[in-house]
Parts: C-alpha cells; sequence; structure tokens
C-alpha cells in the first residue's frame, strides 16, 4: 500500500481558516475589554475556544488500523469541532457587523 501525500490546501478553507483566526483573536480580546457587545464576544470566543479545542483532542488521540483493517479515530469530535467553530465565527461575525453598522 502505498500512501500519497495530500495536496496544497483549498484556497477557500485556507482563507476560512485565516478569518477565523482573526475572529478568534478579535473576539477574545472583546470578550476582556470594556466592550459594549461583552457578552455576545464572549460567546463567539467560547464557542471558537471549545471548536479548537476538538480539533487538538483529535490530534492528540491520533489515530490507527487495527489489524483488521479498520480505522480508529475520534471520529466524533471532527464534525462537532466544525460545527462549534463555525457557530463562534458566525456569532463574532454577526456581532462585529451589528457594531459597525450602529456606529456609523
Amino acid at each position: 500500500m502505498s500512501w500519497s501525500t495530500p495536496g496544497p490546501l483549498p484556497w477557500p478553507a485556507l482563507v476560512l481558516g485565516l478569518v477565523g483566526v482573526v475572529m478568534l483573536i478579535v473576539a477574545t480580546w472583546q470578550s476582556v475589554r470594556r466592550a459594549r457587545h461583552r457578552t455576545a464576544f464572549r460567546v463567539a470566543a467560547g464557542l471558537m475556544w471549545a471548536g479548537l479545542g476538538s480539533f487538538l483532542i483529535v490530534a492528540a488521540a491520533g489515530s490507527a488500523v487495527d489489524d483488521a483493517g479498520v480505522l480508529r479515530e475520534q471520529f466524533g469530535f471532527l464534525p462537532l469541532g466544525w460545527a462549534l467553530w463555525l457557530a463562534g465565527l458566525a456569532v463574532g461575525a454577526v456581532t462585529v457587523l451589528r457594531r459597525s453598522l450602529r456606529s456609523s
């Protein structure tokens, strides 16, 4: 059996990842400051940190193929991590947009 190396990361995933990291930093920073929508930023940061934690659990647990050829991994944490990450990204984006529209 030969293993193939994965190709380059598709640009939509790269853009989503970069936007998500920026939103995680902004939401975490705004949640500890005296921001107007501090609670919404805390929810966004909490959801995104929980999603990141799910990805870290998958990475730490690893995966293995047993003697029968069945892949053993913590697969349930992958969709949970994406759901939490995207929910946090959505809450943060709506909060930032709402805040910028009201201030202008």
